[in-house]
């Protein structure tokens, strides 16, 4: 029997640590994004390296929370840390975790996404952290957002039933700088390891699915813009998805194809919905979310994650590439 990540008992809750001392590896994300939600859920002991400083100090937004952080000389000042949070590529992240020793045992860990390069390594990446920590999370956003918990309440894919999820925006990249490793499928990046993800995530947490067909295509520079797939979750809802990174037209779909619409959800992105004070980004407070449930049962979750690296090697093992105009 497949365990729900999602109606834990509240016996599963564990006492909060907040005098935990955190880490951040890298920069970007785990600025703007995780040292406000780890503040914001009183883990107010931040270690970050000293050469992201001007950067926060730059941002309005993020000067309020530089009282919580040590700037550290070293970059391996911040393993001292009781927990971890990775903000870096995949291929780095791949190699902190294989060569962490087994000595230091870590409370907490929160891994990036993709977890790796390739499916090929991420269950060695899971598992390597899950040894490392008495807790790992995996910062999969949509799980946890609006729309996904709406859909979620609903029962709506775990019942027969046809359902697309058109999910179109202009990635950065594409916008201001195309040399960005975000572009590369083969750094982990693409609209297939680095945003399709997302999207695996989400049918993997509703329960075990199969893959019906995927298609990939590539722009006249070789640059993997848009994902076609369909997915059968078993016992459910067939989905398929259209995913497009280079659109100029920005939207976030999820409908019945079924006759007259049983559900319809259409917003511009999928943090629509999510409150955020002004400037800040509006994933902040799904990643608290991801930083609470470190206190609950992590049995699920692991299944979760395992279900995860399944389906996108399942995935990928079916994918065409094609090259479009």
């Amino acid at each position: 029997m497949t365990l729900s990540i999602f109606f834990l008992q509240k016996d599963t809750v564990k006492k909060q640590e907040s005098s935990l001392l955190w880490g951040i590896l890298g920069g970007g994300f785990g600025l703007y994004g995780y040292l406000p939600a780890l503040v914001n859920t009183n883990q107010l002991r931040v270690l970050i390296h000293k050469k992201n400083q001007p950067f926060l100090e730059s941002r309005s937004d993020l000067t309020k929370y530089i009282p919580y952080v040590e700037f550290v000389g070293r970059l391996d000042d911040i393993f001292t840390a009781d927990s971890l949070v990775f903000s870096v590529l995949p291929g780095i992240q791949e190699e902190i975790v294989r060569q962490l020793g087994s000595d230091k045992k870590y409370k907490k860990i929160v891994l990036e996404k993709p977890l790796s390069l390739s499916p090929s390594s991420s269950d060695d990446v899971l598992e390597k952290a899950i040894a490392l920590a008495d807790s790992v999370r995996v910062g999969y956003s949509f799980v946890d957002s609006y729309w996904g918990n709406l859909v979620r309440e609903k029962n709506i894919l775990k019942m027969p039933g046809e359902y697309q999820i058109n999910w179109m925006f202009l990635a950065h990249h594409f916008r201001l700088n195309p040399s960005s490793w975000k572009i590369r499928h083969d750094m982990g990046g693409g609209v297939l390891r680095f945003y399709g993800i997302q999207l695996l995530a989400y049918l993997a947490s509703i329960g075990e699915a199969d893959v019906e067909y995927s298609k990939v295509f590539n722009d006249k520079n070789q640059n993997a813009t848009r994902w076609h797939a369909s997915f059968k979750i078993i016992n459910g809802a067939r989905v398929i998805v259209c995913l497009d990174t280079n659109s100029r037209v920005e939207c976030f779909d999820f409908y019945s194809l079924e006759g007259e619409s049983k559900f319809k959800f259409n917003v511009p992105s999928p943090f629509f919905f999510e409150k955020a004070e002004e400037t800040q980004d509006k994933r902040i407070s799904v990643l608290e979310k991801v930083l609470e449930s470190l206190d609950l049962n992590n049995a699920p979750y692991y299944g979760f994650y395992r279900r995860v690296n399944k389906l996108w090697s399942d995935l990928e093992k079916v994918t065409v590439w094609e090259v479009c105009d």
